[in-house]
Formats: C-alpha cells, sequence, structure tokens
C-alpha cells in the first residue's frame, strides 16, 4: 500500500468515526485483520488516527476557526474527515511535506466531496500553512 492509499484510508476510518461518533482505533483493527499483508503503513495510519482521537477538541476548534462563513455542525462530513487528516499531518508529523499533506487532501475532496469541497479544503489548509509560515518566519526573526 501506497502512502496516498494509506491516507486515503484513514480518512475513511475518520469519516466512519464522524458518522458513528466513535472515536477509536476499531476500523484499523479490523482492516489490520482482514488484510495482514498490507502492513507497510500501518504505523503512518496508527499516528494520523491517534491524532485524530487525542486531539479530537482542539483540531474541532481549528477546523471552526479556519472555516470563515461555514457551522460548523453543516460540513459535509467527509469534508471534516480529509480536514483532520490533514491537520493531523501539518500538526503533528513534520516528517510530512505541508504542500503534500495539502495536495493530497485536495485530491481526497475532488475523489470524495461536493464540487466546492477541493476550494474549501484548499482554503482552510492553505490558510493555516500560510499563518503558520508567516509566525514561523516572524520566531526566527526574533
Amino acid at each position: 500500500m501506497k502512502r496516498t492509499q494509506a491516507r486515503e484510508l484513514c480518512m475513511q476510518l475518520v469519516y466512519e468515526m464522524i458518522i458513528k461518533e466513535e472515536y477509536n482505533f476499531t476500523g484499523l483493527d479490523l482492516y489490520v485483520e482482514e488484510n495482514p499483508e498490507d502492513l507497510n503503513q500501518q504505523s503512518y495510519m496508527t499516528e494520523v488516527l491517534n491524532h485524530v482521537i487525542e486531539h479530537k477538541s482542539s483540531m474541532d476548534d481549528l477546523i471552526k476557526s479556519y472555516s470563515v462563513d461555514w457551522e460548523f455542525d453543516r460540513i459535509a462530513r467527509v469534508d471534516l474527515a480529509i480536514l483532520k487528516v490533514g491537520f493531523s499531518e501539518l500538526l503533528y508529523m513534520p516528517d510530512v511535506p505541508n504542500h503534500v499533506t495539502i495536495n493530497e487532501a485536495v485530491e481526497l475532496a475532488k475523489k470524495f466531496g461536493t464540487e466546492h469541497s477541493p476550494s474549501y479544503i484548499n482554503g482552510v489548509l492553505g490558510k493555516y500553512h500560510r499563518e503558520y509560515q508567516e509566525q514561523d518566519e516572524t520566531d526566527n526573526e526574533k
């Protein structure tokens, strides 16, 4: 399994968590049990899902703050799942380049979201990334 496929599976597992309102590793455990040959990306998937579970509230708050003119409860659940996987990488996985995270999230939005999803996902993650970069540059100047 390639990283892109693992990211897609993570998004689907996070989507399931959102729908069921149960944040746990059950979906990943079942996948691993049924696909033991597909374990090369298991540590990546475990890390992403762990961040999504552990930081659920702070990620929700971050999504709310960057979703200008969008009511949180009205954001498509697929878009939420994509954003949670994206923020998991942006916030907690520095080994994944930010531009890769954003590009992959937009591709997931094209594949699974509505016609408006790609621009919404790009806008939210891109705005966070730009502000984070500006903050980083300001900190480095001090």
